[in-house]
């Protein structure tokens, strides 16, 4: 077979630019070809695991814009739910307000962060760890479903030398938890070495974190007031509650975990402040406790948090080491010291000028070096270094982050619903001076 010419990559430069005043797009000397996969088979008795959580009411099945539909919904559902009756004259009005919110929120919300978290679960007694996934499920992402993967594997032909294989969610054991009708917002693992790691669900209200088991026999779920939950193996345990009362009254917008001690995690809110937090466990009681550390704004100068042109979107993650935290709004990214208890903010280069429309739209951590970070803002691609406050530093102002290299890209400056995944291409030598990533941009 004939080797295949440079130019039928999906990757590379893409060569000179050009822009189509006409047409609003823009064009380039090289074109990326595209290639289509050819399916390998869909199981027709495939079904998802949420099945098995039935609502306890019927809800509406969707979302309904006109007056006079939204009054008859009502009325039939009056007639099946009479309680309901207190509320007929006002259900209207908020239907419809409901409605644009819904139908604005499904294009692209702010506020929801990843929802989909691995984690490892190990039985007791077995010292082999399992991979379990974390992600919302229901009619309205307001159940949270731990499942256990599984593999699967499947072919073209009869040959199992040509078959792939991957893991799956079809037919695990699930566990299922609800305590709200509202959707969740955020689901988070920790990163550590524990064998029972730990996993925060970020909601509107509040911030749940749970200590998940597994057990030998099926124990029946939790109550839930909206959902009829099986019984599963897996206990979802919640052990903390931190409410948006405990942030001043403002909603979280983004949780992490330390990676290196899961005992402690950090919140960022709407009101551009974020909190580190300790958890206290006691063993003998089987008790959870959790104590504001520190907290800060993302911006030193800014204190009266004055973001009314921006819309909410803020993260926080841990970089360098256990004591060095990045910070994030839509126009200004923060490297802070926690070291001793106390806060440093560290020198940090700006990405664009104050008068820039560019926005931050994401932040990802090298897969394989800590001390890195990529930023995507509205035109341009950053890789930053982060250096960590430390004894050995010939002087304190080498602390802080710097831009390694900075791509340009040609997204659109105004999809403000542009993000990036980060995964490693290969991890296989220590003497690798260069790690291969890719870098997928997607809206």
């Amino acid at each position: 077979m004939a080797d295949r010419s440079l130019k039928d990559l999906n990757y590379g430069h893409p060569g000179a630019a050009t822009y189509d005043l006409e047409n609003r797009e823009w064009t380039f000397a090289r074109p990326y070809t595209t290639r289509s996969f050819k399916r390998i088979r869909i199981s027709n008795d495939a079904t998802s695991a949420s099945s098995h959580a039935t609502p306890a009411f019927p809800l509406f099945a969707e979302i309904l814009t006109s007056r006079t539909s939204i009054q008859k919904e009502i009325s039939n559902s009056i007639e099946e739910h009479p309680q309901l009756s207190a509320a007929a004259e006002v259900l209207p009005d908020l239907a419809v307000v409901s409605a644009a919110i819904s139908s604005t929120a499904s294009t692209y919300d702010p506020l929801v962060g990843d929802l989909l978290s691995f984690g490892s679960i190990t039985p007791k007694g077995r010292h082999e760890a399992w991979r379990i996934a974390a992600l919302p499920t229901g009619e309205s992402g307001s159940i949270l479903q731990l499942s256990i993967l599984d593999s699967e594997r499947h072919g073209w032909t009869a040959d199992p030398k040509s078959w792939i294989e991957g893991t799956t969610l079809k037919d695990t054991e699930s566990g299922f938890w609800n305590e709200e009708a509202a959707p969740i917002q955020q689901v988070h693992f920790s990163h550590s070495d524990d064998s029972r790691p730990f996993l925060a669900v970020r909601l509107p209200t509040r911030t749940v974190l749970f200590h998940p088991d597994y057990h030998r026999q099926p124990r029946a779920s939790a109550v839930s007031p909206f959902y009829r939950l099986p019984a599963s193996s897996i206990e979802l345990h919640p052990i903390l509650s931190i409410s948006q009362n405990d942030t001043d009254g403002f909603a979280h917008v983004d949780v992490t975990f330390n990676p290196d001690f899961q005992l402690q995690f950090a919140l960022v809110d709407l009101n551009q402040t974020w909190t580190v937090w300790d958890i206290e466990h006691r063993p003998i009681l089987g008790t959870y406790s959790a104590s504001c550390l520190l907290r800060g704004k993302i911006d030193e100068l800014e204190e009266d948090g004055d973001t009314a042109c921006e819309d909410g979107w803020a993260r926080i993650l841990w970089v360098a080491d256990t004591t060095t935290l990045l910070v994030c709004n839509r126009r200004h990214l923060s490297i802070v010291s926690i070291k001793g208890r106390t806060t440093s903010y560290l020198p940090c280069p700006e990405l664009f000028s104050e008068r820039s429309a560019d926005w931050v739209l994401d932040v990802k951590q090298h897969p394989g070096d800590r001390s890195r970070v990529f930023v995507l803002t509205s035109t341009r691609l950053f890789l930053l270094s982060v250096t960590a406050p430390s004894e050995l530093l010939p002087r304190a102002d080498e602390a802080g982050a710097r831009v390694l290299t900075s791509w340009r890209h040609y997204r659109g400056v105004e999809d403000f619903t542009l993000h990036m995944s980060v995964q490693m291409l290969s991890d296989d030598g220590t003497l690798q001076i260069t790690r291969m990533i890719r870098i997928s941009l997607t809206a």
